[in-house]
C-alpha cells in the first residue's frame, strides 16, 4: 500500500507516522499479495510483461510496509539479474568492494538496498527492457 498520493512519498513526510510493518489486518493482506507477486512474476516473463513491467513495480518500493518494499525489492532485483547476468556479476564485485571499504557487510545481504543501487546503477532503458 502507497502512500496517500500516487506519487513516491518523501522519506521525511511518513517515515514516523506509517512506515515500518503494519499491524493491520489490510497491511497483512498487501504483504501476502507482494509476497505472492514476487513468486509469480519471478517466473513467468508474459505476466510480468502484462503487469507492466520494472516501471510498474519500482514504485512499489516506496511502499509504507516495509515488508511490501523488501519483497518488491527481491523481484525487482531477480528481474534485473535475469536480464543480464554480467553486468549483475559486476555490480556485485562492486557492492562488494563497497561494503569492504566501508566495513558494512550487512549491506550485502539487504534486498532492498541492492534494488536501490541497482535502479540508481543501470539506465532507464537498460532496466525498461527487462
Amino acid at each position: 500500500m502507497l502512500h496517500e498520493s500516487s506519487e513516491a512519498h518523501p522519506s521525511t513526510k511518513c517515515r514516523r507516522l506509517c512506515c515500518g510493518v503494519g499491524t493491520s489486518l489490510m497491511s497483512d493482506v498487501a504483504a501476502c499479495t507482494a509476497f505472492i507477486l514476487m513468486h509469480t512474476l519471478s517466473d513467468n516473463d508474459s505476466v510480468f510483461d502484462k503487469v507492466g513491467g520494472l516501471s510498474a513495480l519500482t514504485r512499489f518500493l516506496q511502499a509504507c510496509d516495509s515488508r511490501v518494499a523488501v519483497f518488491m525489492a527481491k523481484l525487482v532485483g531477480d528481474k534485473i539479474k535475469q536480464a543480464d547476468k554480467a553486468q549483475y556479476a559486476a555490480f556485485l564485485c562492486e557492492l562488494y568492494v563497497a561494503c569492504v571499504e566501508a566495513d558494512d557487510e550487512s549491506a550485502l545481504y539487504n534486498s532492498y538496498l541492492h534494488a536501490q543501487t541497482l535502479l540508481h546503477n543501470f539506465n532507464d532503458s537498460e532496466v525498461g527492457t527487462v
